[in-house]
């Protein structure tokens, strides 16, 4: 009788043993790493002004992509820009070298309490004409093409050093005219109001890509200064915080030092937890309700 009922012990057994496991998991809250994926609070980026390999003289093409980025990603309302003119001032005070790697970015999202460092180059600037080659020949061929603009973005999370993206986009200005040509025998080189438009196109194809990936990636906010039981929080109005948000601060499960010299935090359990009492601008106020807060740690939300 027993022999018949072995399997229905075993598999009994390995039911309990699973439901132990995955009740033990809920009731050890805050034991492991914690991921707060979802917030409806905005994060704050910087977007660099992209490299370009051009000798075009004028306006800066990638100061251009910069600011219609800059302009798109604002507008969603999922995210606050801080606006160039501040983080170029960090820049120049710090002495970080130009143009930004992936590694000084990370220098300067923390350095600016940033979510994201947004940076990338103009690979491309191509025309093509359907009068080239054979067809250039034939005068009753009307003259078409198009102004063709390649941009290469990265997002870069500035607290753990990763691609949170790395991805191209494309913009193509047609045109059916002489005068609209790249080169209309003035001398004068690209028509610049076609690079512009093109430039805009891949501008606006990017932010998508880039809400996308910033989506994905866990909201934080950072400790800028501790008083007592109060820590000062570099979110504030314009992100989103209300009053009574609460926010958690996880422990350092382990260090990691880059090649470049640079630390990531991997994070642990939970180790404070904070209440919202006081929302500025861009920064709040928030009581340490559990545990210890210290300048320059993360705060996650708790949804």
């Amino acid at each position: 009788m027993l022999r018949r009922n072995i399997p229905i012990i075993i598999i009994l057994t390995i039911i309990i043993g699973l439901s132990l496991s995955f009740g033990g998991c809920s009731l050890r809250k805050g034991s492991g790493p914690v991921y707060f994926k979802k917030s409806d609070l905005k994060k704050r980026i910087a977007v660099i002004p992209f490299q370009e390999y051009s000798t075009q003289e004028g306006e800066s093409l990638g100061g251009r992509v910069a600011v219609v980025l800059a302009q798109r990603l604002a507008q969603s309302g999922k995210v606050t820009v801080m606006p160039w003119k501040e983080v170029e001032a960090y820049i120049s005070v710090q002495r970080i070298p130009r143009p930004l790697t992936q590694a000084s970015a990370v220098l300067v999202g923390r350095g600016l309490n940033l979510n994201a460092v947004v940076l990338g180059s103009i690979s491309e600037i191509d025309e093509v004409s359907s009068r080239s080659g054979f067809w250039a020949y034939i005068p009753f061929i009307k003259d078409t093409g198009s102004m063709n603009v390649s941009l290469v973005a990265k997002v870069v999370d500035v607290e753990n050093g990763t691609l949170l993206m790395a991805k191209a986009s494309r913009g193509d200005t047609k045109y059916d005219s002489e005068e609209d040509s790249l080169a209309s025998g003035s001398g004068k080189g690209p028509d610049r109001s076609l690079i512009n438009r093109s430039l805009d196109e891949a501008a606006r194809a990017m932010s998508k890509s880039i809400l996308k990936a910033l989506a994905n990636s866990p909201w934080k906010g950072y400790v800028l200064s501790v008083s007592g039981n109060v820590a000062m929080l570099s979110a504030g109005q314009e992100e989103g915080v209300k009053l009574g948000d609460r926010f958690v601060i996880l422990s350092v499960q382990d260090r990691i030092t880059g090649a470049t010299g640079i630390s990531y935090v991997i994070p642990g359990p939970t180790k404070a937890a904070l209440e919202v009492t006081r929302v500025l601008g861009n920064s709040s106020e928030a009581k340490i309700i559990s545990g210890q807060a210290l300048p320059g740690e993360a705060v996650y939300p708790v949804n």
